[in-house]
C-alpha cells in the first residue's frame, strides 16, 4: 500500500514542478480553453463556487479589498453610463487612475478622499460629464460639503 501512495506523491510532485516550469504555457492554454468553451467554463466555475463557498467568499473579499479603486471606478462609470453622461472621447484610463489615486491617498494619509466631478453630473441648474476633464481628487469632507451646489463659473 505504501508503494502506491509513494508513487502518487511522486507523480503529484512531478506534475507540480512541470506546471511551475511551464506556467505561462499552462495559463495560456487555460485561457484559450475558457475563451473557446465559455459555457462549460461558466458551469465549472459555478460548480466550484457552490462546492467551496467559504473559499469563494474569502477569495472574493480579498479581491474586493485589494481592488477598491477598480470597484469604485467601475461603479461610477456604471452610474455615469446609466445617466448617459460619459462622452465617447473620455479617457477611461485617466478616470480609473483618479480612483486609484483617491484610494492611495485614503490609505496613506489616513482620511478619506473622493473623486469629485468639478461640474456636478446632476443638478437643478447644470449637468456635467463623467470625463477625465471634469474630475479631481479632493478630501471627502470637501466633496460632501460641496454636494452638487457649487462649480467653477457658477451663475449667482
Amino acid at each position: 500500500m505504501d508503494g502506491i501512495e509513494d508513487k502518487k506523491a511522486r507523480r503529484r510532485e512531478t506534475t507540480r514542478l512541470r506546471y511551475w516550469r511551464n506556467r505561462e504555457k499552462f495559463l495560456a492554454a487555460g485561457a484559450k480553453w475558457r475563451s473557446e468553451n465559455r459555457e462549460k467554463s461558466r458551469i465549472a466555475t459555478r460548480r466550484w463556487q457552490a462546492n467551496n463557498p467559504e473559499k469563494f467568499k474569502a477569495d472574493h473579499a480579498n479581491w474586493r479589498r485589494k481592488n477598491a479603486d477598480k470597484r469604485a471606478a467601475k461603479q461610477m462609470l456604471r452610474k455615469a453610463t446609466k445617466m448617459k453622461a460619459t462622452p465617447k472621447w473620455s479617457n477611461d484610463f485617466f478616470i480609473s487612475e483618479a480612483y486609484h489615486l483617491a484610494a492611495l491617498r485614503t490609505k496613506y494619509l489616513g482620511f478619506p478622499w473622493h473623486v469629485d466631478h468639478i461640474v456636478p453630473l446632476k443638478s437643478k441648474l447644470v449637468c456635467g460629464l463623467h470625463s477625465h476633464t471634469n474630475i479631481q481628487v479632493i478630501p471627502a469632507i470637501q466633496n460632501i460639503r460641496k454636494h452638487n451646489r457649487y462649480w467653477p463659473g457658477m451663475a449667482a
